[in-house]
């Protein structure tokens, strides 16, 4: 029996299997390690994952994306009208108990679905991802990431689309807390740590859609998460979107179709402008570009640490902050 962790985000999903000497993460059929977090329904059949990915732009309307923004939310919350409408093309409806479900196209007729079941429906393609590599064994434990600000609606509703998928969820753990325990882990190893002396660290999590923070005490074969803020809603996208817009590379919204106008910002942002000496420096000022255009938001989130974090924050920052390759001074300078 094989026992997986699976990150489970906005846009990709991660499964990773622990072995005898490590923890290995699992390729999909396409070897890659991403799995796009899609489902997709044409006609009577179901695509889930990368074969989701490769029709969702033909198929947008019967495609359902950002599962985890809207798993355990009510249908009338303010926020999830906002997200929504960043979701173009698919058909969000109020389920009796005034969730957020969608409607989509099945065998031509339209069928209303939970994102409970979407999501059990992509944590069956991780299933099956672990029992391709592990030549048949089936996972019988796992343990799921889930964002800091899950609310308890969507922390059980996660663990029912587990159950839907018959697969027994041993635990639910915050993105930032994995990552502290997997840093513990390989520090551990090179015996960085002080048995009395804790070791204060700092994570932050800038995801497509939200970002997380905390800050992590260890000492050796112990780990302690002292404090965690977030934003439920500033991410990867905005950058994004107003740096491609600010570069006069995104159309507007009226030149072409819903779907297209967020993949128009996510790859003018990729995009090299001219004179940019290479991709690092141009990575460089990305990170530099988000931390100027949202500074106010970033200090507000700062302001909700306690005292004696806050003051353990400035060589924790210059060190472990790099967008593009290098640690921002911004950044920094903000603790």
């Amino acid at each position: 029996m094989a026992v997986v962790g699976l990150d489970f985000g906005c846009m990709n999903a991660v499964v990773a299997q622990a072995e005898r000497g490590g923890v290995t993460v699992l390729l999909n059929e396409n070897s890659k390690r991403l799995n796009a977090c899609q489902v997709s329904f044409q006609g009577k059949q179901r695509f889930l994952g990368e074969a989701a990915a490769s029709i969702a732009r033909s198929n947008y309307k019967n495609t359902v994306s950002c599962i985890k923004r809207f798993v355990g939310r009510k249908y009338q919350e303010p926020e999830v009208q906002q997200e929504m409408a960043r979701v173009p093309g698919l058909k969000f409806v109020e389920l009796q108990n005034g969730d957020v479900g969608v409607e989509v196209s099945y065998d031509g007729n339209p069928t209303q679905l939970t994102l409970q079941q979407c999501a059990a429906m992509m944590i069956c393609k991780m299933s099956q991802i672990c029992e391709e590599a592990t030549k048949g064994v089936p996972i019988a434990d796992c343990v799921v990431s889930v964002p800091a600000w899950f609310t308890n609606d969507q922390r059980l509703s996660m663990l029912d689309a587990c159950e839907i998928a018959g697969v027994r969820c041993l635990r639910l753990m915050h993105d930032t807390t994995a990552t502290a325990l997997e840093y513990g882990i390989w520090r551990s190893a090179k015996k960085a740590f002080d048995a009395e002396k804790a070791q204060r660290v700092l994570f932050v999590d800038v995801g497509y859609s939200s970002y997380q923070v905390s800050v992590v005490d260890y000492v050796i074969g112990k780990l302690t998460v002292k404090s965690t803020t977030y934003d439920r809603t500033l991410g990867g996208r905005d950058f994004d979107m107003r740096r491609g817009v600010d570069r006069g590379r995104v159309p507007s919204e009226a030149q072409v179709r819903p779907h297209e106008f967020a993949e128009a910002a996510h790859e003018a942002a990729r995009c090299r402008g001219e004179g940019e000496e290479d991709a690092v420096a141009a990575r460089r000022r990305g990170g530099e570009y988000l931390l100027g255009v949202f500074d106010e938001r970033f200090g507000l989130q700062l302001q909700t640490y306690p005292g004696e974090v806050r003051r353990a924050g400035p060589a924790v920052a210059r060190s472990l902050v790099r967008p593009g390759g290098e640690s921002s001074p911004r950044l920094g300078n903000q603790y």
